[in-house]
């Protein structure tokens, strides 16, 4: 099984419907399954769950919430 790390975002829901038509258009496989997201550890299957989660617990234990705004996007294919 492969293990990743995501993070879910706060947008209005103005903006979850732009990006969920734009994803139904261009990543039919995974739009409605999984909502909007950062991807921060993408997938790894090499090692155990418990190790993963350990790993990933360590990582972030002393990371603090935090905002940021993103000004741009762009589509890379």
């Amino acid at each position: 099984m492969a293990y990743l790390v995501i993070a879910y975002t706060k947008i209005s829901e103005k903006d979850f419907n732009w990006i969920q038509e734009y994803r139904s258009k261009n990543d039919s496989r995974y739009f409605n399954v999984i909502k909007p997201h950062f991807t921060l550890v993408f997938a790894i299957s090499d090692i155990s769950e418990e190790e993963f989660l350990q790993e990933a617990r360590k990582q972030a234990e002393n990371i603090q919430q935090f905002d940021f705004e993103l000004k741009v996007a762009t589509i890379n294919q």
